[in-house]
């Protein structure tokens, strides 16, 4: 946990401290098959989710490039 605290600090990843040490927590406690196998199986779904979710929110930056919107909505704030 205090390094994957650590890495997101370095990182700024100050909003994603929680969901990473969640994450981590269930990389390291898998009670089936060998840990190894379903660690790697996790990282990678948690990996492949975080790809996603940049990509999502990158399209949804260009959408509001594009259609203009992306002043005034951050103007305005959540």
């Amino acid at each position: 946990m205090v390094v994957t605290v650590f890495v997101c600090e370095i990182l700024r990843l100050d909003l994603g401290v929680r969901t990473a040490c969640v994450a981590a927590l269930m990389v390291m406690t898998s009670p089936i098959g060998s840990v190894s196998s379903s660690s790697f199986e996790r990282l990678t779904a948690v990996l492949g989710g975080c790809v996603v979710a940049v990509l999502v929110q990158l399209v949804g930056a260009g959408l509001r490039r594009l259609i203009g919107g992306g002043e005034k909505m951050a103007a305005e704030g959540p």
